[in-house]
C-alpha cells in the first residue's frame, strides 16, 4: 500500500518522514491486523521484522539527516520496553538512518 502511494505521487520516491497513527499503549503498537508489535514479539516473529525491513525500503538514502517516523495515537514510551522496542526497530531498519519518535498528542510536540 505504501509503495503504490509513493509511486503514485512519483515513481522512485522515498520518504523522510512517515507519521504513523496507531493504537497501542506503553511498549506495544497495534500496526498488523491482530498482531501486538512489543520488543519481544518483534524480535521473534519472522513477519514482523519483515514487516519493518521493507517499510525501511522506502526511506530516503541522500537525507544527510536521520529519517523520522513519528507513531502518534499512543503513547509507546510510557515504559523502558518502548525504549527497547524502538531501538530493536532501528536495528531491523539499518542500514538507513533513522529515528523514532512517540510525543504525546497534547504536548507541545505532539500539536
Amino acid at each position: 500500500e505504501i509503495e503504490k502511494k509513493l509511486t503514485a505521487y512519483r515513481r522512485g520516491s522515498r520518504f523522510w518522514r512517515m507519521l504513523i497513527f496507531c493504537q497501542g499503549g506503553p511498549g506495544h503498537l497495534y500496526l498488523l491486523k491482530n498482531k501486538v508489535a512489543t520488543f519481544a514479539k518483534v524480535e521473534k516473529e519472522e513477519d514482523m521484522s519483515q514487516f519493518w525491513r521493507r517499510l525501511s525500503r522506502f526511506m530516503s538514502k541522500i537525507n544527510p539527516e536521520p529519517n523520522l517516523v513519528h507513531i502518534m495515537g499512543c503513547y509507546v514510551l510510557g515504559n523502558p520496553n518502548g525504549e527497547k522496542l524502538f531501538q530493536k526497530l532501528k536495528n531491523l531498519m539499518r542500514p538507513y538512518s533513522v529515528e523514532f519518535e512517540s510525543p504525546l498528542e497534547l504536548s507541545a510536540q505532539g500539536g
